[in-house]
């Protein structure tokens, strides 16, 4: 039996990791959302198949036959990989209607629901890109707590030379990121040059499962001036995380405050909508979005009637995408913060989730979402 799901995605394609938005509940068992939250799904569908009408019947008999004389006669070895051919078909088709509809298989749609729910497999390390000599070079940022990266040792400014075997110079840190990553249990073997003696020591590590913060980095910039980093996307965790931020800030004498959405290639849109309220006012207008069906439609207000009051300035960058342009656009349109730096990625749409019966998932664009001044942000 098939599960439909749904949700409504503020995701971006910018880096493998964070391609689209997505989270299950909790429960496994049947589930309901109210249309407009991150997901809404059942397990109510009906057990016996509806029959394909005639000319779809025909095209999955002209595609069975066809995948038959491929596995027959092509050179190829992923010709004996039906499961590949047929993934590849599906993405080909998907992308010929637009840029953000998409095939995941099993391993990709797992691993979204994962990153989504606040968590991924691998080292703990926070990595960041530097230019060196012209060429980038990646360096260890931070690592967290009881992660396989502080158990191996791994230090701030540790420079990281291969992965795998494999020399990361010149590739940004989204890619290394990607490398280090991997299934629950399997190793992941790292050279790198300590920061103090540039002595190259090799590591291995085993990868686990580790928090992902949305909200890496909290510090007071200078008196009075604080800093929020929230550039990890949007999780089911992000408001929380932004909650404790702002307490902790608030505690400092926080009067002014700088919101870095640099980097921020998205996440649930819900999250973003709640991060937005926390310094909007109740009944402002922060976002809107119009789809094929009527039922698609629907505007988000502020319920929040004690705001965060301070002047406010945000920061973007192009791959600020998303629901991280969701934040900034209502912000903006509402004159509660100064907004600075680069034209944004401009992504503007909501895609809806159809997980099939064997764990791999369908996102289709399902409707357009607006600023409250009602300006499309796509592309």
């Amino acid at each position: 039996m098939r599960r439909t799901a749904t949700a409504l995605l503020i995701g971006s394609l910018l880096a493998p990791a964070a391609a689209q938005t997505i989270s299950l509940p909790k429960d496994s068992g049947d589930f309901k959302i109210d249309q407009g939250s991150s997901f809404s799904a059942t397990s109510s569908a009906p057990k016996n198949k509806p029959k394909q009408p005639g000319p779809l019947a025909a095209l999955s008999e002209d595609l069975a036959e066809a995948l038959g004389l491929i596995s027959q006669h092509h050179a190829s070895s992923n010709a004996q990989r039906p499961d590949l051919l047929t993934a590849s078909a599906l993405s080909s088709a998907l992308r010929s209607l637009d840029p953000h509809s998409k095939y995941y298989d099993r391993e990709e749609f797992a691993e979204l629901v994962g990153e989504h729910e606040g968590q991924y497999f691998g080292t703990g390390a926070t990595i960041i890109s530097v230019k060196s000599g012209g060429e980038l070079e990646t360096y260890v940022l931070s690592v967290a707590a009881g992660s396989p990266a502080e158990t191996a040792g791994l230090k701030f400014g540790d420079r990281i030379i291969s992965v795998d075997g494999k020399a990361i110079g010149g590739l940004h840190s989204y890619e290394v990121r990607e490398m280090m990553r991997g299934e629950l249990g399997t190793e992941v073997a790292i050279r790198l040059e300590r920061a103090g003696n540039r002595a190259q020591t090799d590591l291995t590590m085993t990868r686990g499962r580790v928090a992902h913060k949305t909200i890496p980095h909290t510090f007071m910039l200078d008196e009075g001036v604080g800093y929020i980093d929230l550039s990890g996307g949007f999780s089911y965790t992000t408001v929380t995380e932004l909650d404790d931020a702002l307490l902790r800030l608030r505690a400092r004498g926080v009067k002014a405050l700088v919101l870095d959405l640099r980097g921020n290639s998205g996440g649930i849109v819900d999250q973003a909508v709640a991060v937005a309220e926390r310094f909007l006012p109740f009944g402002t207008k922060i976002l809107s979005q119009q789809g094929r069906n009527p039922n698609e439609d629907r505007v988000w207000r502020s319920a929040n009637r004690l705001p965060v009051t301070v002047p406010l300035v945000v920061l973007v960058d192009g791959e600020t995408a998303s629901a991280a342009e969701i934040v900034a656009g209502a912000l903006q349109d509402n004159d509660r913060a100064l907004i600075i730096g680069e034209k944004t990625f401009g992504k503007g749409l909501v895609q809806n989730i159809i997980e099939l019966e064997d764990g791999s998932a369908l996102a289709l664009t399902a409707a357009r979402y607006y600023t409250p001044t009602g300006r499309s942000i796509q592309r």
